[in-house]
């Protein structure tokens, strides 16, 4: 799948905050390793995260999973300040 993953339907909820194009061409165009197409994915999908847009989109076959997935960053904050009250 590689690049291909940015136009898939997992991503569709971050394309209309974040044109896909410019990434799509720069990882068709530099991505020759498997770990550049993952790094430009996940840079994508960093920006989505900031916009408050999860998308999991590793697999076992694209950039395997890795432990961390989505978490919506207010319940981090919440948790912590449960945890470690000033």
């Amino acid at each position: 799948m590689g690049c291909q993953a940015l136009r898939s339907e997992v991503f569709e909820p971050c394309h209309a905050l974040i044109p896909v194009q410019v990434f799509l061409a720069k990882c068709e165009e530099h991505a020759c390793e498997e770990s550049d197409v993952c790094e430009l994915i996940s840079a994508y999908a960093r920006l989505c995260r900031q916009r408050d847009v999860c998308v999991d989109w590793r697999s076992p076959h694209l950039c395997r999973k890795s432990f961390f997935m989505c978490v919506n960053f207010s319940l981090l904050v919440a948790v912590d300040t449960f945890l470690h009250p000033v």
